[in-house]
């Protein structure tokens, strides 16, 4: 959900208070604007709330000075910007990306094979996103592999799905849909694990261990919950990528 214009003021606020009073000070307007910083005061959009949200929330914080909050109510009233900051509502756009870890991606001189060990890599998001499928290696010959594809928050699994992957001429690898999206927090640990048997696969054979797309990281790490017991490591093995949806704000 959007948050309004209001919230954001507010969070920017609690933000700013808290690394002043872990300083042993008051939290003042005047320490909170200073703590913000222009930049940051500039990019929030004091126009778009209405005359009733501006009073209640903003003009008697003294973050903003007398000819900034007079300007903002001549905008507010006018319909017309008179002030420093923007006046339209923020914009929203969802989009998904892919984010890809293989660089290099082996075949028949040493499939990957499978026989129900543990696959997995353990990884964190730099900014809130949400994970809707994940770029799976496919079979190498006829046949298929089947088995489970979980996901966990730390150490409690979070999403748990049964998948199968058939061959597929000219493909070596493919998307395949998680059954919801799993919401991702900024920072915090997350794994991925699979436990699989059938054909033989084919493997990444050089990776990365950090991909950025738009405003977010993806930082993969060696699986921290269990063992890798079939060999993947953030080098190497299986998940050619992942895909994340990210929410962006003008």
């Amino acid at each position: 959900m959007l948050s309004s214009e209001c919230e954001v003021y507010l969070a920017c606020k609690r933000w700013a208070s808290k690394r002043i009073e872990s300083t042993g000070k008051q939290a003042t307007g005047e320490h909170i604007r200073n703590e913000m910083g222009e930049e940051i005061i500039n990019l929030i959009r004091f126009p778009s709330m209405t005359s009733e949200e501006f009073t209640d929330v903003v003009s008697n914080d003294d973050v903003l000075t007398k000819e900034e909050i007079v300007s903002v109510y001549q905008t507010i009233a006018k319909k017309t910007n008179v002030s420093k900051f923007k006046k339209d509502p923020r914009g929203m756009t969802c989009e998904k990306y892919l984010f890809v870890r293989t660089v290099e991606v082996g075949a028949s001189n040493k499939p990957w094979k499978y026989n129900g060990k543990q696959d997995g890599l353990t990884f964190t998001v730099s900014n809130e996103c949400k994970m809707t499928a994940i770029d799976m290696f496919l079979p190498l010959s006829e046949g298929s592999v089947d088995g489970v594809l979980e996901i966990l928050e730390g150490t409690r699994i979070i999403h748990s799905q049964n998948i199968k992957l058939c061959y597929t001429p000219g493909l070596q690898h493919k998307l395949i849909s998680l059954d919801k999206p799993i919401h991702l927090i900024g920072q915090q640990e997350y794994s991925i694990r699979q436990r699989m048997n059938g054909a033989s696969v084919y493997r990444c054979t050089s990776g990365v261990a950090q991909i950025s797309v738009q405003n977010v990281t993806l930082r993969l790490v060696n699986l921290t919950v269990g063992k890798s017991d079939n060999g993947t490591t953030v080098d190497i093995g299986q998940f050619y990528g992942f895909e994340l949806l990210i929410i962006t704000f003008d």
